[in-house]
C-alpha cells in the first residue's frame, strides 16, 4: 500500500458503530463484480439497531453483510477455507483481525484469509429481523 495514508475501518461513518474483531464471518461469496462477506456483526452501544447482549452472550449481535462493488481489482494474498464450529452447530470462519482503508485500497483480513480491493465502495448492510 506504498505510503498511502493508512485508516482503521473504524474512521468510517459507515463502519464506526461496529467492531468487526469479535465479529463472525459466515460466509464469502466471490464475483467478478462484487464481494460480499456475510457476517455476525458486533455493534457497539452507540449504533442504531443495538440492543442488550442476549444472556448468555458478551455483544449485541446482528447478521450483516459487509460488500465490495466496482472495485478495479480485487487480490487474495491468501485464502483459507477452514472453518469453525460452534456449539449451536453454525459454521463461522472466524474474525475479520484487520480492516485498513487507504485512498485506494482496503485491505482485511482473518483466519479466513488476506483480501486486498482496489478502488470501488463498501458498505456494511444490516439483515431485516425477522
Amino acid at each position: 500500500m506504498d505510503g498511502q495514508k493508512k485508516v482503521n475501518y473504524s474512521e468510517l461513518p459507515q463502519f464506526k458503530d461496529v467492531y468487526l474483531e469479535d465479529s463472525f464471518v459466515l460466509d464469502i461469496s466471490t464475483k467478478p463484480t462484487k464481494i460480499e462477506l456475510t457476517l455476525e456483526a458486533v455493534l457497539n452501544k452507540s449504533h442504531s439497531l443495538y440492543e442488550e447482549p442476549l444472556e448468555n452472550e458478551s455483544y449485541c449481535y446482528r447478521n450483516a453483510n459487509l460488500i465490495f462493488t466496482d472495485f478495479d481489482s480485487a487480490k487474495w494474498l491468501e485464502k483459507n477455507d477452514d472453518y469453525f464450529t460452534d456449539a449451536s452447530g453454525q459454521i463461522d470462519y472466524g474474525n475479520i483481525d484487520f480492516f485498513h482503508i487507504t485512498e485506494k485500497d482496503f485491505d482485511l483480513g482473518g483466519d479466513w484469509g488476506h483480501l486486498i480491493v482496489r478502488g470501488g465502495t463498501a458498505v456494511l448492510k444490516f439483515q431485516e429481523l425477522i
